[in-house]
């Protein structure tokens, strides 16, 4: 995966980056888990919504790699007070 940060990248903490690091992935796999749930089949449900939060989740432990590489400091504090997912929890 190709993961890049511009020289003037910046870190946004505000509107709901305060409380999850990734809103767009958490939008995304609620999308993708309504169409695993609307197959009404478990075997499906596995196959989609799993296959594609193993994905995401790998996405994002690279994201935050090059982020936590390119942005130092601010970017680490920003992941201790703050959840990847889902606020309050993960």
């Amino acid at each position: 995966m190709n993961v890049a940060i511009a020289e003037d990248h910046r870190l946004i903490d505000t509107g709901p980056y305060h409380f999850i690091r990734h809103p767009s992935y958490t939008g995304s796999l609620l999308s993708a888990l309504g169409v695993a749930m609307s197959l009404q089949n478990w075997i499906s449900f596995l196959i989609v919504f799993v296959s594609i939060l193993a994905v995401t989740l790998w996405r994002i432990h690279i994201e935050e790699q090059a982020l936590a590489e390119g942005l130092g400091q601010p970017y680490r504090s920003y992941m201790k007070r703050t959840k990847r997912l889902v606020p309050g929890i993960y």
